[in-house]
């Protein structure tokens, strides 16, 4: 009978350590936490698209006051805070409706360029418009707020992931097709309305190239987290869509950018990359975008994925002789 009760105590026992395991399992992973982030590449992305899939409606477009609030909050987080989901009670006030898809960058060992650039598989792009675009007339992009994106994180095993996000312009384009117009990682501040102007200067209070994203943290861990000793990364990168998906939309409105996006299939080349070694240099072919799932919008992509701006000053501190050829913020 003593051996009956200590078995059965032994089998709750047990009973209870697996109820906590799977518990543990399957409570959601910390923002930012060290035990996040010292999973390989694959686990991470597989909990990344597991919340992105988990409720695939867009979140909701703030209102005019939420927006306001850009104007008052600190922009350090945008590119200090080091995590793959937003800091708790931070909403995403601009390019806050978006369509996910799983991705790769497969590089052509064009440019010798480290870490990520060697090749990564395991990837998230997101495409989103800065604002909420005006639909209402079809035919009329440029007064629509329509300011597409392309935003890319890409994991790595056990350290932070790489991310960077390249934009055509910072007003609205003239064409609802979001494959109309190559996209880069540098932005002009010429021909600005004063509300992009007024955002300018709130992004100015966290760098002095404020639209200028960098690159070298991208070079400086391959996916397998491996630390690159002398990171090569280029100055500047160009996002030129293919045929495939610039043909495949028009150029006035006729259904909303998100489902045109979860059309496309897995295995379709978005963008082919080109990279400017130095301010001056002729861009170079150094690898294409390319989807490894079909694009969905997700609540979890609106309100919680969070990708991270590199300043620009970082990558002039390994190579400050770009400035000596004259870029301007």
């Amino acid at each position: 009978e003593r051996r009956t009760r200590a078995a059965m105590a032994r089998g709750t026992v047990l009973t209870a350590l697996a109820v906590v395991v799977v518990a543990v399992a399957a409570a959601p992973l910390l923002r930012g936490s060290i035990e996040y982030e010292g999973q390989s590449a694959t686990a991470k992305l597989a909990y990344i698209w597991s919340r992105v899939t988990a409720d695939t409606t867009s979140h909701p477009w703030p209102s005019l006051l939420q927006l306001s609030h850009i104007y008052i909050e600190s922009m350090s987080p945008t590119v200090d805070y080091v995590s793959d989901e937003f800091p708790d009670g931070r909403s995403k006030l601009i390019h806050s409706v978006g369509a996910v898809a799983q991705c790769a960058f497969k590089y052509n060992r064009a440019g010798n360029y480290t870490g990520l650039f060697e090749g990564a598989d395991h990837g998230i792009i997101r495409m989103s418009s800065a604002l909420e675009p005006d639909t209402s007339d079809t035919d009329d992009a440029p007064d629509s707020a329509f300011i597409p994106a392309a935003a890319f994180k890409f994991l790595r095993d056990g350290v932070q992931s790489g991310n960077f996000m390249a934009m055509h312009l910072l007003t609205s384009w003239d064409s609802w097709n979001i494959f109309s117009q190559p996209l880069s990682n540098h932005l002009s501040r010429a021909n600005l309305d004063l509300k992009t102007k007024a955002l300018g200067l709130k992004f100015d209070t966290v760098s002095d190239w404020a639209f200028f994203l960098g690159l070298s943290d991208f070079a400086s861990y391959r996916q397998d987290g491996s630390r690159v000793a002398r990171p090569n990364f280029p100055y500047q990168l160009l996002f030129y869509p293919t045929a495939d998906v610039a043909d495949r939309f028009p150029d006035r409105f006729d259904s909303y950018f998100t489902d045109q996006l979860e059309t496309l299939a897995s295995g379709t080349t978005l963008y082919n990359i080109y990279a400017k070694d130095t301010p001056g240099a002729h861009p170079v072919h150094i690898g294409d975008v390319v989807t490894t799932s079909r694009f969905t919008s997700s609540d979890y992509g609106d309100n919680t994925l969070f990708l991270k701006h590199q300043r620009f000053e970082d990558d002039l501190a390994l190579r400050p002789e770009w400035l000596r050829e004259g870029p301007t913020a």
